[in-house]
C-alpha cells in the first residue's frame, strides 16, 4: 500500500487546506470561486485514485477500475483546465470570446473522448496504470496546458509583472517536470493528486488566502479613495479659482460704482444686493474648501502672536455689515484679564468667532447680539471663554443633536430666505477640537441661543497695545502714497481692471502685464514698489514667476499674492515662498488698503504726508477716520 501513501498524505494537506479556507470570510468573486472549485476537485481527485487503486488491489475488477480511470482522467482535464482559466485571470490575461469558446470546446472534446475512446488498465506488483488512445487524450491535453504555463509564465517572469503570484505556477510547471521523470523510474507512484495539493497550498499562502485577499481589497479601496479624494480636492480648488475669479468682477466693480456720489437710490440698492449675493456665494465656496481641507487632515494649527482685541474689532467691522437693516444691536464685552497678546492660530480663532458671530446675525430678526470673552489664566496659558448670545429664533431641543451635522439645516421650512450650506457649524466644531478646545450651545426655542467655545492658548503679554483702550483697535492707513509705482500681473483682464480700479485712489502709477514671461521682462527693464501677482496663470504661474524674479540678487521689490486660494493656512504657504502677503479674490479696496498700509508703513519717502487713521467703534457701531485730530466722515476722505 507504499502507491498510497502520496495520495493520503496530499488528501490529508487539500481537506485540512479547504477547512481553513472555508472557515475564513473570503471576497466573492471570479477568481475565488475558481480556486475553490479547485480545492473540492483535487479532493474528487485524489479520493477517484484512492478507490481505483483499492478496487484494483483489492476486488481484481478491471471493468470497475477502468470507470475509475476515466473519472481520474477526466478530473486531472478539469484541474488542468481551471487552473489554466486561472492562471489567465490572475495575470489579468485579455481573452477573446474566440480563446474563450475554443477552450472550453477542447475542454469538453477531451473529457467526451477520455470516456469514449478504448483505454487497457495495467495492473502489475502495486503498480495501477494504463494506456490506449483514452489515456493519452489525457496526456496531450495536460502537456498543452503545461506549455501554456511555460509560456506565460516566461513572459510574465521577463516582464516582471506580478512575480509573487508567479511562484505557485514556476512550481506546477517544476512538478510537472519532476512527475514526468518519477513516473518514468518509479511507475508505482501516484504523485498527482498530492503535487496539487501541494500547489494549491502555495496558491493560499501566495495568492488566495482569504486575510491577504481582504486586506489587499481593503488596501485597492483605500488607494481609489484616496485617488478619488484627491481628484474631489483639485475639482474643489477649480471649481473655487473658476467662481471666486468672476465674483472678484462682480465684487470688485459694485464696491467702485458704490463709491460715486448722488447714484439714484434704486441702483444703490441693486449694488448692495449684488455685494450682499456675492458675499453669500463666497461664504458657501470657502465652507465647502475648508470642510473638505478638514476633511482631509490637511488642516494645521499655526501658531503666531496676536493682540486678541485688535482681531475681534476686525472681526466686528467685518461681521456688522451683515446686519444691513435689521433692528440689531452688536455688542462686545472683553474682561480686563484677557491677555492683550496671546499665541495660537488666528486664523482659525478668526474663523470661528466669525462662523458664530455671522450665524447669531443670520438667525436674529431684531434684539442683540452679544460677544462675551473671558479667561482663566493658568501660568502661561490662557483658557479663553468666547460667548456668543443672541434674541434670534433658537433651536428646538430634539434638533441639538444635530446642529453639528454636515450640510443639515435646522427648521429648513421656516428658514428658505437663509443662505446657507449648514457647514459653518460643523467646520467651527472641527477648528475648535483641532486647538483641543470645546464648544458647547443652549438655546430655548423662539427667544435665542448662547454657543461657548473653550480654547487654550498661550500667553504673550498682559500689556496693553497702543490701541485706544475704548475702541480697542485702530488701524492707520496712509491714504496717498506719492505716485509709487506698481504692477499687477493677471492673465484675466477684468480682474486686471478691478485691480486698477482698487488702487486708483492712492495715487499709484500703475502698470500692467498678462502673464509671468512678460512680468519677468517688465521687472528686469523697471523698478516697481510693488508687484501684485496672480497665482493661477498659464504657462508661468505667479509662484514659479516669483522664483525666476528671486534668481536676480538685485530683485528686492515686494510681491503680493493675489489669488482664489483662501483656505486657511494659505497665508504661510505664500509667505513661505517668498511672497510678502497675499490677498485672496475676491478683495476690497479695505483688503487693499490695509496691505498697502502694512508694506509701506514704514517708508519715509511717501511724497504725500498725510495721515489718516481708520476707527471702527463697536459699541456705536460706527466707522469714521482722525486726520489731524477731528474726526471725518469716512465717504468723504475715501
Amino acid at each position: 500500500m507504499e502507491a498510497l501513501l502520496l495520495p493520503i498524505v496530499g488528501l490529508l494537506i487539500i481537506l485540512t487546506l479547504t477547512f481553513l479556507f472555508y472557515s475564513k470570510k473570503h471576497i466573492h468573486n471570479e477568481e475565488v470561486n475558481i480556486y475553490s472549485k479547485l480545492l473540492i476537485l483535487n479532493i474528487i481527485f485524489i479520493i477517484v485514485g484512492i478507490i481505483a487503486f483499492a478496487i484494483a488491489k483489492l476486488a481484481n475488477d478491471m471493468f470497475l477500475v477502468k470507470i475509475f480511470q476515466k473519472i481520474y482522467m477526466s478530473i486531472l482535464i478539469l484541474l488542468n483546465y481551471f487552473s489554466l482559466k486561472y492562471c489567465f485571470m490572475i495575470f489579468s490575461v485579455k481573452k477573446t470570446k474566440i480563446i474563450n469558446l475554443t477552450l472550453n470546446i477542447l475542454t469538453a472534446l477531451a473529457i467526451l473522448l477520455v470516456f469514449a475512446l478504448p483505454l487497457n488498465v495495467i495492473y502489475y506488483d502495486n503498480v495501477l496504470d494504463g494506456e490506449g488512445l483514452s489515456y493519452d487524450i489525457a496526456i496531450i491535453y495536460s502537456v498543452i496546458t503545461f506549455l501554456n504555463f511555460v509560456i506565460l509564465s516566461l513572459y510574465l517572469f521577463f516582464k516582471k509583472n506580478r512575480i509573487t503570484k508567479l511562484i505557485p505556477f514556476l512550481i506546477l510547471i517544476l512538478l510537472y517536470i519532476i512527475g514526468f521523470v518519477l513516473r518514468g523510474f518509479y511507475r508505482e507512484l501516484i504523485f498527482e493528486g498530492f503535487f496539487y495539493s501541494y500547489i494549491l497550498l502555495i496558491m493560499y499562502h501566495t495568492i488566495e488566502n482569504p486575510d491577504v485577499k481582504i486586506i489587499n481589497q481593503l488596501n485597492l479601496a483605500k488607494d481609489r479613495a484616496e485617488k478619488a479624494n484627491h481628484a474631489k480636492s483639485d475639482f474643489l480648488s477649480s471649481m473655487s479659482h473658476e467662481i471666486r475669479t468672476p465674483l472678484n468682477v462682480i465684487v470688485g466693480l459694485s464696491e467702485d460704482l458704490l463709491s460715486y456720489n448722488n447714484l439714484p437710490s434704486e441702483f444703490s440698492e441693486d449694488l448692495n444686493d449684488i455685494q450682499n449675493a456675492s458675499s453669500a456665494l463666497l461664504e458657501i465656496v470657502g465652507n465647502i474648501l475648508d470642510l473638505n481641507k478638514i476633511e482631509d487632515g490637511k488642516v494645521d494649527v499655526i501658531d503666531q502672536t496676536y493682540d486678541i482685541r485688535l482681531e475681534i474689532n476686525k472681526i466686528i467691522k467685518l461681521v456688522s455689515t451683515r446686519i444691513g437693516e435689521k433692528p440689531i444691536t452688536l455688542n462686545v464685552n472683553i474682561d480686563d484679564n484677557v491677555p492683550f497678546e496671546l499665541i495660537g492660530d488666528i486664523g482659525h480663532v478668526k474663523s470661528i468667532l466669525n462662523n458664530l458671530l455671522t450665524n447669531a446675525i443670520k438667525y436674529t430678526e431684531k434684539g442683540n447680539v452679544e460677544l462675551n470673552v473671558s479667561c482663566k489664566n493658568d501660568n502661561n496659558v490662557c483658557n479663553l471663554t468666547m460667548s456668543v448670545k443672541d434674541t434670534g429664533k433658537g433651536i428646538k431641543e430634539e434638533n441639538l443633536s444635530k446642529l453639528f451635522t454636515k450640510f443639515n439645516r435646522l427648521d429648513e421650512e421656516r428658514n428658505t430666505t437663509i443662505e446657507g450650506t449648514g457647514l459653518g457649524l460643523v467646520i467651527t466644531k472641527s477648528l475648535v477640537e483641532l486647538m483641543n478646545g470645546k464648544i458647547d450651545v443652549k438655546s430655548q426655542f423662539g427667544q435665542g441661543s448662547i454657543f461657548t467655545v473653550w480654547l487654550p492658548q498661550k500667553i504673550k503679554s498682559f500689556k496693553k497695545s497702543s490701541s485706544d483702550p475704548v475702541n480697542n483697535l485702530n488701524n492707520d492707513y496712509n491714504i496717498n502714497f506719492g505716485h509709487k509705482k506698481i504692477l499687477v500681473v493677471d492673465d484675466n483682464k477684468l480682474n486686471i481692471k478691478v485691480a486698477r480700479k482698487a488702487l486708483s485712489t492712492f495715487n499709484f502709477d500703475i502698470d500692467e502685464c498678462y502673464d509671468g514671461l512678460e512680468c519677468l521682462e517688465k521687472a528686469n527693464n523697471n523698478q516697481y514698489d510693488l508687484i501684485f501677482m496672480d497665482i493661477m496663470m498659464p504657462n508661468m504661474n505667479g509662484e514659479q514667476t516669483l522664483a525666476e524674479l528671486k534668481k536676480n540678487p538685485n530683485f528686492n521689490t515686494p510681491v503680493i499674492a493675489l489669488t482664489a486660494d483662501a483656505i486657511s493656512g494659505s497665508k504661510e504657504k505664500y509667505i513661505s515662498q517668498g511672497f510678502v502677503d497675499y490677498i485672496a479674490k475676491p478683495f476690497s479696496r479695505n483688503q487693499i488698503k490695509e496691505k498697502l498700509n502694512e508694506i509701506f508703513k514704514n517708508d519715509q519717502n511717501l511724497s504725500n504726508q498725510e495721515s489718516a487713521t481708520y476707527v471702527f467703534d463697536s459699541k456705536n457701531n460706527e466707522e469714521y477716520i482722525i486726520t489731524d485730530g477731528k474726526k471725518e466722515d469716512i465717504t468723504k476722505k475715501i
